[in-house]
């Protein structure tokens, strides 16, 4: 039976920490599936994170046949953890893979999404909106995330250099927003406010 809640398991390596001086090291990565390869006795999974990607290669004979037919069950887009053993080769396309031990799966997926995040460009809006968080992981969105992230950081650090302290006011704003049970109209030069 696959288990298919964290518990007591924690992420051991993004996979860019991934090198070859962790050849044969057990380690504990998640992420989800960016592609998958079967061809009969062996299975190509491409794991990705928020960092990068990393090749996870199942062989029956390597993995137990429970293991092996769990793998072979998944499909794109699924979130999954596992242990595996960290092997060297010079196909992968880091030339790192991992031999997979374990697997929890966290999240399959009934069906593939109708456009493929790794596009460089979709077209129809209203389906990247209807399943944002697919449409979240195309690395061209990432790179904005990224670019935002390292802007604010060091803005941030200027001002906390500089001994200023980060205060977050309450806003006034002209209407009312979802979830407003908190707000409340007060009325500012004249004009309603919340």
């Amino acid at each position: 039976m696959v288990e298919t809640e964290l518990g007591d398991w924690r992420r051991s390596h993004y996979s860019k920490e991934l090198k070859p001086s962790l050849k044969e090291s057990d380690v504990t990565i998640m992420g989800w599936i960016s592609s998958i390869r079967s061809h009969g006795n062996i299975t190509f999974i491409a794991l990705m994170d928020q960092t990068g990607e990393i090749q996870i290669v199942a062989k029956k004979g390597s993995c137990s046949d429970a293991l092996f037919e769990n793998i072979s069950k998944l499909k794109e887009h699924s979130s999954v953890g596992l242990i595996g053993t960290v092997k060297i080769s010079e196909k992968a396309p880091n030339g790192i893979e991992v031999v997979p031990k374990d697997l929890r799966i966290f999240s399959s997926v009934d069906k593939i999404p109708p456009f493929d995040p790794h596009a460089k460009t979709v077209k129809n809006i209203d389906t990247r909106l209807e399943i944002r968080a697919i449409d979240l992981r195309r690395s061209a969105l990432q790179k904005v995330f990224n670019a935002r992230s390292n802007v604010l950081r060091s803005i941030r650090q200027y001002f906390y250099d500089q001994n200023f302290t980060e205060i977050n006011t309450p806003k006034m704003i002209a209407t009312a927003t979802e979830g407003g049970a908190a707000l409340f109209p007060i009325f500012y030069y004249n004009k309603e406010a919340f």
